[in-house]
């Protein structure tokens, strides 16, 4: 492994780190990634939270549908005559579907909700 020597703060490091004789923790970032990091932190403070509450209204709507429908499948077929046994578990099975992804939006929107917190502390 070749190693070479920092020009400001003279630490033996590995030869492919230095660039132009400075070392990776002496390198000082330039004024391109400064503005990126300026811009990235300003739409992170601006970022808007409708689509979070769009993800919580989306994920109510679906359960409410989800658990109706199954109950609608499932008297229908309950009230019917021969096979109707099998429309009371499609009914069941609808229910239970809609409550399955209404978790799961639920899952994604709290994921959403601490990404937002995660970029509001850096």
């Amino acid at each position: 492994m070749n190693k070479g020597e920092c020009s400001k703060c003279g630490k033996t490091v590995i030869a492919s780190t230095i660039n132009d004789g400075v070392c990776l923790a002496c390198r000082q970032p330039d004024e391109k990634s400064k503005t990126l990091k300026k811009n990235n932190a300003s739409n992170a403070k601006n970022y808007n939270a409708a689509p979070i509450a769009t993800l919580y209204a989306t994920a109510t709507v679906v359960l409410m549908m989800g658990i109706l429908s199954g109950l609608i499948i499932a008297v229908l077929g309950g009230q019917s005559g021969m096979g109707g046994g099998y429309l009371v578990i499609v009914g069941i099975l609808v229910a239970i579907g809609g409550l399955v992804q209404w978790a799961f939006i639920r899952v994604f929107a709290g994921i959403a909700l601490d990404i937002k917190a995660i970029r509001e502390k850096i």
